[in-house]
């Protein structure tokens, strides 16, 4: 007899994701080694371009994780000005390590940022949690006055959110902090690249992206990390230059 659970978990997983990713972004769902993520073009401060060449970047170590590590690892990539972040599982850490490498050797990666854990997979249970939190995360960040909702993409594996975008030290910090006052956040991770507030304007009016909605105060929040990453050359980090910051 056939064993259909793993088949029928996958489903699972493809209908949360995509009725977060379709309400969010208007995205397609797509599974890499257990991971459900969402692929689309996103209006922002990116020109079409690099957003192109990211989910490139996305799809090629997609197809490479898959040939590599079949179920034995479950790992989401994902770019943004060639900025890669590497979040999921692997179950050894000669895995881990071969994951970043195979990033690493991608055309048009700058840096990588290596956020796998050593471990078992993501359980349904977990996959159902992350997807309300990134809706949850999108929804108060599109309704505060400051953050570029639009221009920001959030990752949540296992209640840890990262935040990548081209975003400003103020919005960075707003963001971070609306974000952490969500519900279940365990921390919240800047992989951010800074500009000025002149770069953003600029770059607003090329996309235009605005950000909208009401400020918001940093109330029993969730740690902040702040994730410090070369972009000159093709580098890995594994985490350790990451500054947890106290709740308040």
């Amino acid at each position: 007899m056939i064993d259909r659970s793993p088949l029928v978990k996958a489903l699972l997983w493809i209908t949360v994701a995509a009725s977060t990713s379709l309400s969010l972004q208007a995205c397609v769902p797509l599974v890499v080694g257990g991971v459900v993520k969402g692929v689309s073009m996103v209006r922002d401060r990116r020109s079409t371009g690099q957003q192109v060449i990211d989910q490139g970047i996305e799809l090629k170590a997609a197809g490479r994780f898959s040939a590599e590590f079949a179920s034995t690892a479950s790992i989401a990539t994902n770019s943004y000005q060639g900025k890669v972040l590497l979040t999921g599982e692997a179950l050894s850490e000669k895995s881990k390590q071969k994951a970043a490498e195979i990033v690493t050797s991608l055309e048009g990666v700058k840096s990588v940022i290596n956020e796998i854990t050593v471990g078992p997979t993501a359980s349904f249970g977990d996959v159902s949690q992350d997807a309300w939190i990134s809706s949850s995360v999108f929804t108060v960040m599109s309704t505060s006055n400051g953050v570029p909702s639009r221009t920001i993409v959030t990752v949540v594996r296992k209640s840890d959110v990262y935040l990548m975008g081209l975003v400003t030290e103020a919005e960075a910090t707003l963001a971070t902090t609306v974000a952490s006052r969500v519900n279940g956040v365990k921390s919240v991770n800047k992989v951010f690249d800074i500009i000025s507030a002149q770069q953003a304007a600029k770059l607003d009016e090329l996309s235009g992206a605005t950000a909208s909605g009401n400020k918001s105060a940093n109330n029993g929040a969730a740690p902040i990390k702040d994730t410090d990453t070369p972009t000159s050359s093709a580098t890995t980090s594994t985490g350790a230059d990451v500054q947890v910051m106290p709740i308040k």
